[in-house]
């Protein structure tokens, strides 16, 4: 860790191993898989981590407040994403972030703050969803959390996740 004075030991992913025996009775892929926020804290820009095959075919879908600028946007996923918490909310397919954001803006509720930044919100597909985009807006956010720094997060989603 030494060698590495941006990475403190709380920003590494831990093996989440509910997660992991949950997404294999699930059929969902459940290999580890490296962000590549995570791998340019470590200094490892020019290794591309292999695509992931359960965000293949969310390839271009905006599910958060992101604007690329760049022309491309991949899809991202969160590789410390806490499965024992948000998990019923991945697979809410009928809600996307951006519109369960939009909900709660109009509603006046307000999304936890950054662990970066205390000025910013905390981005809500990244870890609530488990994916993002690269072009985020709130990139700044795509950090590991503790369960502890989840609390606001996870008291908003159980008393105000829309219901169909």
């Amino acid at each position: 860790m030494a060698s590495y004075p941006n990475v403190q030991p709380a920003d590494l992913p831990t093996l989440n191993t509910h997660g992991v025996f949950q997404s294999i009775r699930l059929h969902h892929q459940w290999e580890p898989v490296m962000g590549s926020h995570f791998l340019e804290q470590l200094g490892l820009n020019n290794v591309n981590p292999s695509p992931s095959p359960t965000t293949g075919g969310l390839q271009g879908r905006d599910d958060s407040d992101s604007r690329d600028t760049s022309g491309g946007n991949r899809t991202i996923t969160n590789p410390t994403f806490n499965a024992d918490l948000f998990n019923q909310y991945r697979e809410d397919r009928s809600m996307r972030a951006r519109d369960v954001r939009a909900r709660w803006l109009a509603a006046g509720l307000e999304l936890p703050k950054s662990r970066v930044d205390s000025n910013k919100t905390m981005c809500l597909a990244y870890h609530v969803k488990g994916t993002c985009n690269e072009g985020c807006r709130s990139a700044y956010d795509h950090v590991p959390y503790s369960a502890s720094q989840y609390a606001p997060m996870v008291q908003l989603c159980s008393e105000h996740w829309p219901h169909q």
